[in-house]
């Protein structure tokens, strides 16, 4: 089917005025979390299940999870100064006055910190994980852990998290932190991952974005609005949309930047930043499926230390010797996030995230504002699953035990690749991944020219890319 913006829009102004969507879930990993996620949570709703004749109850939880809501780094600040300062001194004095009086509100000290929302959202959902798991937090609360990057929004994170875990659950171990680069930030001494983000793929579908008719109207529409003198550069616009987000999630307020883009062209702006994610970090990089398997290692590693056919799970006593816990709870970023997903090989369209399949893809399934907002997260909910006929007088050993698995993505069930289902055996999930969790070698895959079978992950092929998209971005700039 041919690509028609027309008929997109057509089908998307359908949907939101049926539903009455009001739409501020569409700034991709700027979304504030509530925004894409709106949760409740019930007393031991993740603790037990049943499966045929066996009663299976939560034994251990690992949480990965994106920091909360941050204010932007320090070069978007410079460049948010610099947008309204060319704005103000260019556009029709009579339109939009409330940029006149807009002041930014935006320190350097703050630089990338963890907002008020931010900390609101880490707590809020350490209170509802512990709401969904409390007997398994009641009873062994004292065994769990702590890991984020060395990043203080990361860190800062999980002390939030931490005081909502309180909130519900009273019996929990002082609280520590370790910091691991080397399991949050696996992304920061890759080079073949850095270099495949600038992949010709990515390069190429970003300027296809650039050079698009749609694009040209947001440029035309946003120039006639404003009335001013220039046409606002891709990053421009891309920066008033996340001025939007910024404002909205910082200061709660209706600002008037956001005023400035329509729905639709906050959703083709969407999709277009979902184009970079996919190439950058996803399924579009030729090493994404490979680069987060330290993290996923360990989390499995720490469910093998987690299964014992005779524990007692409802009365552990010092096991910390052998390596359980209860619960292990990770913050990091949306790059240790978003390949974590492709690892595990969720989120997977049935075709490339390319411009030319926009109108296909309305109902993607990787859709950063709802996979990866602001403290998105994955867990794996680990149960032992004890047959009720053979449980013996002290209900601590059965004759038939299994573990089970379920994984969460944003405080919902997905189904797990493996077995194509909400609820799959233990044994078969991690032998599914197995490679990745037990030959994960990490250095192989990074260092300069290794996995680089067609030979276009050197240098020279980068800097010629790179060449190319300055010359285009110049071209354009001239037209």
């Amino acid at each position: 089917m041919a690509f028609s913006w027309l008929s997109f829009v057509s089908i998307l102004s359908l949907i939101l005025n049926c539903y009455g969507i009001s739409r501020w879930d569409v700034f991709s990993t700027k979304t504030k979390y509530e925004w894409a996620h709106s949760t409740t949570a019930n007393i031991d709703e993740y603790f037990t299940f049943t499966d045929g004749s066996k009663m299976c109850k939560a034994v251990h939880v690992n949480m990965v999870t994106r920091h909360g809501a941050r204010w932007p780094s320090e070069d978007d600040m410079e460049d948010i100064k610099e947008i309204h300062e060319r704005i103000i001194e260019s556009k029709q004095s009579n339109v939009y006055p409330a940029l006149d009086s807009w002041i930014p509100r935006y320190e350097e000290s703050n630089e990338k910190q963890l907002t008020v929302e931010g900390q609101k959202e880490q707590q809020e959902l350490g209170a509802r994980l512990g709401l969904r798991l409390k007997t398994l937090f009641e009873n062994n609360g004292q065994y769990i852990k702590y890991v984020s990057s060395s990043k203080s929004r990361t860190k800062n994170s999980n002390v939030f998290f931490h005081k909502g875990l309180l909130t519900n659950i009273s019996t929990l171990a002082e609280y520590s932190n370790e910091v691991n680069d080397a399991l949050m930030r696996f992304f920061d001494e890759c080079d073949n991952y850095e270099e495949s983000m600038e992949s010709d793929d990515n390069i190429e579908e970003l300027i296809e974005f650039s050079k698009s008719l749609i694009f040209a109207n947001i440029t035309a529409s946003l120039k006639e609005k404003l009335g001013i003198s220039f046409n606002p550069s891709e990053d421009e616009i891309i920066l008033i949309n996340e001025l939007c987000a910024h404002e909205k999630a910082i200061f709660n307020e209706e600002s008037v930047w956001c005023e400035l883009l329509t729905d639709n062209e906050r959703i083709f702006l969407e999709f277009r930043n979902d184009i970079e994610k996919y190439f950058e970090s996803s399924y579009g990089n030729r090493i994404s499926s490979k680069i987060s398997c330290p993290l996923l290692g360990d989390m499995f590693h720490t469910m093998d230390k987690a299964i014992n056919q005779e524990w007692d799970y409802n009365n552990m006593r010092d096991v910390s010797s052998n390596g359980y816990l209860a619960g292990k709870f990770y913050n990091g970023h949306s790059d240790t996030l978003i390949p974590l997903m492709t690892s595990l090989e969720i989120f997977k369209d049935d075709v490339d995230l390319l411009l030319s399949n926009m109108e296909a893809l309305v109902n993607r399934k990787f859709q950063t504002s709802k996979i990866c907002p602001y403290s998105a997260n994955l867990a794996f909910v680990l149960y032992v699953c004890d047959d009720s006929n053979s449980t013996n007088s002290n209900s601590t050993i059965t004759t038939d035990r299994s573990f089970m698995l379920k994984m969460f993505v944003n405080e919902q069930p997905i189904s797990i690749p493996a077995c194509k289902a909400d609820t799959c055996l233990y044994d078969t999930v991690r032998q599914y991944y197995s490679d990745l969790i037990d030959k994960c070698d990490i250095k192989a895959f990074c260092d300069d020219d290794d996995d680089c079978d067609d030979g276009t992950c050197g240098a020279s092929s980068l800097g010629v890319s790179l060449i190319f998209v300055h010359l285009m971005a110049l071209i354009l700039r001239l037209l």
